[in-house]
C-alpha cells in the first residue's frame, strides 16, 4: 500500500518562500531538497515544490535534478562564469 499523503497542510497558507530561504541556516550542507523543506515545515510535497520553483524562478536559487531528486542551492554574489572552455564551441575546420 502507498503512504497516504494530505493534500493540504496548515502550514500550506503560512510558510513562504522567505521561509525556505531561511532554511540554508538551518541544515547541514549546502543544498535543499524538496523532502527537506517538506520535513522541516509542514507543508505538502507539491507546495515543497511551489517554493522551492518560485525561487528558481526569482533568481534566489538555482537547481540541478540527480537521479530523481532536485537539488537546490543558493545563488550568491560570488557565483561566477563557468570556464570559457566549459561553454565555447570548438572550432569547426
Amino acid at each position: 500500500m502507498s503512504e497516504s499523503r494530505p493534500e493540504t497542510s496548515d502550514a500550506d497558507e503560512v510558510v513562504t518562500s522567505e521561509d525556505v530561504r531561511g532554511l540554508f541556516d538551518v541544515v547541514e550542507g549546502p543544498v535543499l531538497t524538496t523532502r527537506d523543506v517538506r520535513l522541516l515545515t509542514g507543508v505538502t510535497p507539491e507546495r515543497a515544490r511551489e517554493l522551492l520553483g518560485e525561487l528558481v524562478a526569482e533568481g534566489h536559487l538555482r537547481k540541478r535534478v540527480s537521479g530523481q531528486t532536485g537539488l537546490y542551492w543558493q545563488r550568491d554574489s560570488t557565483t561566477v562564469d563557468p570556464p570559457a572552455f566549459l561553454t565555447e564551441k570548438p572550432d569547426e575546420g
